[in-house]
């Protein structure tokens, strides 16, 4: 085992508002964490800084063995597989899923879709891109351009990137957003079945999944990141460690505000509600 992601005394300052701050946080190799906490607490600006996208204010962020601010992103970035909503907007309309897909290899957002590509893209980055949509049920849509694509549909081209550079760091960034239940049961297996991967060999991926509801844990996940309020404004990681140990009913209510009763379902899913009452 050995530290894939460590934050040290981080802080995130935006037009001089305090987003979040006391941030210290490990993951190790083999571990699959869940980022768990309410709407606006910081947790897509943590999971931008784990994606050497957004530097913090102040704090040592240590990715993958290498010091952010101290080494090359973009080579970085390319050992880092991620799905994020943010990046919907970031694809061109016109780029096809198998175009999105392979040019992760260079860690692109896309690629030029004429003679310039020969010179950056290898045969097999092609051969690999389609694999792996394949792999994530998407083969019809290969050649479909991004903008009429569904919401599920641009999950498994997401999945399928997250995957091309063979990363040792894998971050889902809210996976499940937007999609309906079928769409969501999808994603939630396919996670368990990424986190699962090469657990007996040698070399071991962290996965990070960033979420806000307790009932799209994926079973594999059994570590826990719990983000709650320092004050109206400014969040932090209250919890973390053991799942079962941290995803309480105490520990749940103190982070989101409200009373919550948190259970854990016999396929090993979690539950939480509130026994709160609001009236008209």
């Amino acid at each position: 085992m050995y530290e894939m992601l460590k934050l040290q005394d981080v802080k995130v300052v935006r037009n001089r508002n305090i987003i979040v701050q006391d941030i210290n946080w490990t993951v190790n190799s083999g571990e699959n964490w869940v980022l768990l906490g309410p709407n606006g607490v910081g947790k897509s600006t943590l999971i931008n800084i784990i994606a050497a996208r957004r530097f913090p204010t102040k704090g040592k962020v240590t990715i993958l063995g290498s010091e952010l601010g101290k080494i090359d992103v973009f080579k970085l970035r390319q050992k880092i597989g991620i799905l994020s909503n943010d990046l919907d907007n970031a694809f061109p309309n016109s780029l096809s899923a198998h175009e999105i897909v392979f040019s992760a290899a260079k860690g692109m957002m896309g690629s030029w879709g004429d003679e310039r590509d020969k010179n950056i893209f290898e045969q097999k980055d092609y051969d690999k891109a389609e694999e792996l949509l394949i792999m994530f049920g998407a083969k019809k849509i290969i050649n479909r351009p991004w903008g009429v694509l569904s919401q599920g549909e641009r999950k498994r081209v997401q999945m399928a990137r997250t995957l091309m550079t063979d990363p040792d760091l894998l971050l889902f960034d809210e996976p499940t957003a937007g999609l309906d239940l079928a769409g969501r049961e999808y994603v939630i297996n396919t996670l368990t079945r990424l986190s699962s991967y090469d657990r007996d060999e040698d070399r071991k991926r962290a996965v990070i999944l960033v979420n806000h509801n307790v009932e799209e844990i994926p079973p594999s996940f059994d570590k826990i990141a719990l983000m709650g309020y320092l004050n109206e404004q400014t969040g932090t990681i209250l919890y973390q460690g053991d799942i079962r140990q941290n995803l309480t009913s105490e520990k749940l209510t103190h982070a989101y505000g409200i009373s919550l009763d948190v259970t854990r379902q016999p396929n090993l899913r979690y539950f939480a509600s509130t026994s709160v009452i609001v009236s008209n």
